[in-house]
């Protein structure tokens, strides 16, 4: 494992412990493929993005679309359903930077972005 990933999980980790009402985006490159997670309090998602697919975590906890900071100015809504445990999201992060592939411990859908707002 990079250090990069290394610091990666230790950020979530710490990050996941964080029961703020803030919502925020995180992204990992490796290869070709894009894993962005979204941390909330207790709660977040993975977008997996490789070639021009995007696929988000559903079957979530979340019944209506949720908004994360994408940085400092923008904000994005995701759908319904994206959200899981953050223990979840961890597990799909980790599988990524161990074995380059999406967890099959969730439920994927394709992605589209609800809206953008600035």
């Amino acid at each position: 494992m990079s250090e990069l990933a290394r610091e990666f999980l230790m950020y979530v980790h710490t990050r996941a412990n964080d029961r703020s009402a803030k919502r925020e985006c995180w992204s990992y490159t490796r290869g070709e493929v894009t894993l962005t997670l979204g941390l909330g309090p207790g709660v977040g998602f993975a977008l997996w993005t490789d070639g021009g697919s995007e696929w988000i975590t559903s079957g979530g906890t979340n019944e209506d679309p949720v908004t994360y900071e994408t940085d400092e100015e923008t904000t994005e809504d995701f759908p319904a359903g994206c959200e899981h445990p953050i223990e979840v999201i961890i597990g799909v992060l980790e599988r990524f930077v161990e074995h380059e592939d999406r967890s099959s411990d969730v439920r994927w859908a394709s992605f589209r972005a609800a809206s953008t707002r600035e």
